[in-house]
């Protein structure tokens, strides 16, 4: 009884040790899985953001408007050790960026709205107006990083400013990139009021005879608008590289997005570098059939031939032509609905279009009863030879004689 036990508690053992192994080596799939190579990460993106160094005293938070609020969208790589760095994606409502130039020296004008009142710009009246006895005019633009629904332009004046004489608004249309009058040569006031517009991108022209001294000024959003920000940590005299727009299966990128840095109460620092194409991109080719996906008809089905015989510019390979849910390079009916994939024969031939029977049994239907008569004649055949042969006989010897009785 005791070996019984010790032989249930040794196998125990050993089943323990198998689960755990194999629970360990789950749980550590992530970490043995192999990483690839920065350069070939970055090779999948096809635009790319240089963020300059800072010469703050320690690393500070960076900020970048972006696009969308999926992360495997951006990647962010320190060029001097080449390595990928934690980031994180936040969102604000109603904050947009914008870029605001005057014209015509092109210069800045961030402080018009930057929500402090103690910042502004003054626009003076050159000699050569007063001179000519007419009035001057400056042109505002304000471009905003995705299109805004507004009715309604403010202005905020310093003390003792005077207010422009007119004013002139203009918005981009989305459509034909040409710019279209929502106020024109209007007396100036603090709030101007139009028709609502959607637009990215509006000139803003005033015209006055006194110079003018301008602390905020912005266009009223009519709903709010979700913006999402990129952020990263950036050390002390680095340069970053932020790559976006992905295109194909990028590999996977072994580490743990940084939430504390989406937390941060930090004022982080803004950044909206140029977006350049990425030198290093090699345009994806997902299904490896030399065919680059921007111009193959059948991204993850390989058709090196891009046949489309219906020319609707979706290679036949991946087609569901049937309309069964099974796209034609795995449809063994490809031209008959035949959702389960029914194949009684095996031959790779569904059987809603298969006219020739695969298996001999069913072409040729006398195989059966061949088989039936081949059986009995074996049968029958076994039944005459156990008949034929006759039992042996055994004979026992009968003992006659008596006992012998002992002697007295």
């Amino acid at each position: 009884m005791k070996i019984f036990f010790n032989r249930a508690a040794l196998s125990l053992f050993i089943i323990l040790l198998i689960v755990a192994g194999k629970i360990h080596a789950q749980s550590n799939y992530a970490y043995n899985t192999p990483t690839p190579s920065v350069d070939n990460i970055i090779s999948y993106f096809k635009n790319v953001q240089y963020v300059n160094a800072h010469n703050e005293p320690l690393p500070i938070p960076i900020e970048m408007p972006v696009n969308t609020n999926t992360l495997s969208d951006y990647l962010v790589v320190d060029m001097q050790n080449k390595t990928l760095q934690p980031r994180t994606i936040i969102s604000k409502n109603d904050a947009i960026f914008r870029s605001i130039t005057y014209f015509p020296s092109g210069s800045s004008a961030a402080s018009l709205a930057d929500e402090d009142s103690q910042t502004f710009e003054t626009f003076n009246v050159p000699q050569a107006d007063v001179d000519n006895n007419k009035l001057s005019n400056i042109t505002i633009q304000f471009a905003y990083q995705k299109p805004i629904k507004t009715s309604q332009f403010t202005v905020n004046l310093d003390q003792f400013s005077v207010m422009p004489r007119f004013i002139s608004i203009q918005a981009r249309d989305l459509n034909t990139n040409e710019y279209e009058y929502l106020v024109n040569e209007a007396d100036m006031k603090a709030f101007t009021y139009f028709p609502q517009v959607e637009s990215n991108n509006f000139l803003i022209t005033f015209k006055y005879d006194q110079p003018i001294r301008i602390t905020e000024m912005d266009f009223v959003k009519n709903s709010p608008v979700q913006t999402y920000f990129l952020r990263f940590v950036a050390r002390p005299g680095a340069l970053y590289a932020v790559y976006s727009s992905p295109e194909g299966s990028v590999p996977y990128i072994p580490y743990l997005d940084n939430l504390r840095l989406a937390s941060t109460t930090v004022e982080a620092q803004f950044s909206n570098p140029a977006t350049l194409d990425n030198p290093a991109y090699k345009p994806a080719d997902t299904d490896k059939d030399g065919v680059i996906d921007s111009k193959d008809n059948c991204i993850s089905v390989a058709n090196a031939d891009q046949a489309d015989l219906n020319k609707n510019n979706q290679g036949d390979a991946c087609e569901d032509s049937d309309l069964d849910g099974v796209i034609n390079a795995t449809d063994n009916c490809p031209d008959i609905p035949n959702p389960n994939q029914q194949d009684e024969d095996s031959d790779g031939k569904g059987d809603h279009c298969d006219g020739v029977e695969s298996r001999w049994v069913e072409q040729f239907s006398f195989l059966p009863w061949v088989g039936i008569g081949v059986g009995f004649i074996v049968v029958l055949v076994l039944f005459k030879f156990s008949l034929s042969q006759k039992p042996s006989e055994e004979i026992s010897e009968v003992r006659t004689d008596p006992p012998e009785i002992g002697k007295a």
